[in-house]
């Protein structure tokens, strides 16, 4: 929910910078009410957007006529489940029919107007309990004219699936986060985070909220988490207290330049953690003083 005028004074910074905006992370973007505007405002400067839904909410067909001429590029449907029995055990209190006709209001929609755009994806999600459903879902996105993603579920705890029959939509390389560099995490309140697994604002690395976003990206907190990849074991106390001294992308990278610094090539290097170890580093994070603030608000 974020304000509508901080979302223009970033945007009108970045602006001429951007190439892609996710308007999604904590929560549904699709109650915020200025969503079609926030769109339309990157549309008009060239700048690709994408929005991820569980869409299992009111809708309707002039709301999707708004959604389609907005210009969004590429809609995300999150449906992990093709029968209303099985969806609704992750998507609790979904409705699936419901997420399916909202689909169609907005295929109906790029019809009358004519529009490629904005791409329609079925984002599956396979867990032990919808596993036996993928090849429905592909079938029903098919008839609904979507593309489909199926992607192994992350887990609190070790993976349901260790084995080989479902991948992560990625796994670990040993490179540099990009996050750090390339990719920003905007949250609803300004808090700038070192990236979109950061939830709490105790990890924020700043606040957009009273200053620039140049003045955040180029701040102390950010400085020494790039540091980290240049040396980890010198890093200071001040660094050692941010999200990314612990991060496994953090310790794989220094674990790889130790390996490189053998003689050794990239090829037999072991990343020595999962994606799904990754999700619990961030699920599992608590800041220091965790008992006296509240998680932030999603919508």
């Amino acid at each position: 929910m974020i304000p509508f005028a901080l979302y223009e004074r970033v945007l009108s910074e970045l602006g001429d910078y951007l190439l892609h905006i996710e308007l999604h992370n904590w929560g549904e973007p699709l109650l915020n009410k200025n969503i079609y505007d926030m769109i339309r405002l990157a549309s008009t400067r060239g700048i690709s957007t994408v929005v991820s839904t569980n869409f299992s909410m009111p809708f309707d067909a002039s709301r999707a006529t708004e959604l389609v001429s907005s210009g969004l590029a590429t809609l995300g449907v999150s449906i992990d489940g093709a029968r209303q029995e099985t969806y609704e055990k992750y998507r609790v209190r979904g409705n699936l029919e419901r997420a399916l006709n909202n689909v169609r209001l907005v295929t109906e929609a790029k019809r009358t107007l004519g529009s490629k755009t904005p791409n329609v994806i079925w984002e599956f999600h396979v867990f032990e309990h919808n596993r036996d459903e993928v090849e429905l879902a592909r079938a029903t996105a098919k008839q609904l004219g979507m593309q489909i993603s199926v992607d192994k579920g992350w887990v609190a705890g070790p993976e349901w699936d260790p084995g080989a029959g479902f991948k992560f939509f990625a796994d670990p390389v040993p490179e540099r986060c990009d996050y750090l560099w390339s990719r920003a995490v905007i949250n609803n309140d300004g808090g700038v985070a070192a990236c979109c697994g950061a939830f709490y604002k105790e990890d924020d690395y700043g606040s957009v909220a009273d200053r620039s976003f140049k003045d955040v990206w180029n701040n102390e907190s950010f400085r020494q988490a790039r540091s980290l990849y240049r040396t980890r074991e010198k890093a200071p106390e001040s660094a050692k207290r941010l999200i990314c001294y612990d991060c496994l992308q953090t310790v794989m990278w220094e674990r790889y330049r130790q390996h490189l610094a053998q003689g050794l090539g990239k090829a037999s290097f072991v990343p020595g953690f999962t994606t799904n170890d990754g999700f619990n580093y961030f699920f599992n994070r608590r800041p220091s003083r965790v008992t006296e603030v509240s998680p932030r608000r999603t919508v």
